[in-house]
């Protein structure tokens, strides 16, 4: 038998456990405990009522609602009640008494708020301000008709500027819980509607609106996929500029898009998208019949020549139809078919129909047949030229006073096509 050998100083040492503060080092948990108790208690106050006659109210548990400490029984005094009159939408007017209280810790005064009859400060209830939205919402009406309405429905004269402020896009996110997914970016005057995460196939076209006789200009990303609007904002034009900065468009749809899927951008004809797309590094379609279009505008000048022959203006009518069935072919194949036949017969070509097939067509081609590739880009910029007609039609676009009136309607029809979208 083998005799083992064993290590004294092994066999007489017991292990013990030690911790970072034996060490002179505070201990992380106990770190972090302290400073979660440290931080404010942010948990909702006081939600529990009680009724008890003749419109008087009082907190079932109450707690100083400005040292948020939970007391024991007799820590809060009862201060008698305070009068209050709140209007309604039923043409009355309700006194209710609202118990008022004295902190013997901090030696503050609260009073009981009734915050699911009426937001704080303001003397209409919730169901008067759900009203008047519902009425904007169903229709964009001037303040005067606005106005009028409350006052024969609601037996309520309110005045025009109290009416003007209360339907600011501002107040009206800050009362209305279905705004809450839309953003309000107020210094660049841009909504974003976070109520989708974005497919990544986007529309962009701006719109010519007028606000109180100035031109501006109305920037709009749309989803195509899931047909919403993603965010649009408002920039005055300025009279030395014909059209928007490329950076201007750019630093729009890069905070529009800001943690969203991000695969293709469809616009119009505009020379300035096709680098903004390579920038974003995204897949570009032009619009087909911003394309058409712009080569009907082209020989349009021939046409109405004086010098030019009626053989000859005949001759360019139809040669410009071929290269306009370029673009409404249904697949690559018989795009490029197209294009190689009339190639073959450039020198029958008349020179101003053979400037347009080998500059805007060829340069261009390459922008035109993305949706030949990706089955899911569309062809065109429709969706979001409906969405304008919809939204802003033109008998609407030029009449508005304020930026602000301008957001609120807007954001009132985004918020109109998502509900009407989730209910489909």
């Amino acid at each position: 038998m083998k005799t083992q050998i064993s290590n004294s100083l092994k066999d007489n040492m017991s292990s013990i456990q030690l911790k970072l503060n034996d060490f002179g080092l505070k201990d992380p948990i106990k770190k972090n405990t302290e400073e979660l108790f440290k931080t404010k208690n942010t948990r909702p106050i006081n939600q529990e009522y009680v009724y008890l006659n003749d419109n008087h109210f009082e907190y079932d548990n109450p707690t100083c609602s400005h040292c948020h400490k939970k007391h024991e029984k007799h820590k809060v005094i009862k201060k008698g009640f305070r009068t209050r009159k709140v209007r309604t939408t039923n043409k009355t007017k309700i006194t209710i008494f609202l118990r008022r209280y004295q902190c013997k810790t901090c030696g503050k005064k609260f009073q009981t708020e009734l915050s699911w009859l009426y937001d704080k400060n303001k003397r209409y209830t919730k169901q008067f301000f759900e009203l008047i939205d519902k009425i904007m919402e169903f229709r964009n009406i001037p303040l005067s008709l606005l106005q009028h309405i409350i006052n024969v429905v609601l037996n309520t004269n309110i005045n025009l500027q109290t009416l003007e402020f209360w339907i600011k896009i501002k107040n009206k996110f800050s009362r209305n819980k279905e705004y809450l997914k839309i953003e309000l970016i107020k210094d660049k005057n841009m909504i974003i509607n976070h109520n989708i995460i974005g497919s990544g196939i986007y529309n962009y076209d701006e719109q010519y609106i007028k606000i109180n006789g100035k031109k501006y200009y109305r920037l709009t990303l749309y989803d195509y996929s899931k047909d919403q609007p993603i965010a649009e904002q408002i920039i005055k034009k300025e009279w030395n500029k014909k059209s928007l900065s490329s950076k201007t468009i750019e630093e729009f749809i890069k905070t529009a898009t800001k943690e969203r899927p991000f695969k293709a951008l469809i616009t119009d004809g505009k020379k300035q998208y096709n680098e903004i797309a390579k920038k974003l590094r995204v897949q570009h379609q032009t619009c087909i019949f911003h394309a058409i279009k712009y080569i009907k505008d082209e020989t349009k000048k021939y046409l109405r020549s004086k010098t030019l022959s009626t053989l000859d203006k005949i001759t360019i009518a139809n040669q410009t139809s071929q290269i306009c069935q370029i673009y409404r072919e249904l697949s690559i194949y018989d795009t490029y078919k197209t294009l190689n036949e009339l190639k073959d017969i450039e020198n029958q070509l008349l020179k101003p129909i053979k400037k347009i097939l080998n500059t805007t067509v060829e340069n261009n081609i390459n922008k035109i047949i993305t949706h030949h590739l990706y089955s899911e880009i569309p062809r065109t910029n429709n969706a979001v030229e409906q969405y304008y007609r919809n939204s802003l039609p033109k008998s609407k676009k030029n009449k508005k006073r304020t930026i602000d009136g301008v957001l609120t309607t807007i954001a009132t029809e985004m918020m109109k096509k998502f509900k009407n979208t989730k209910e489909k």
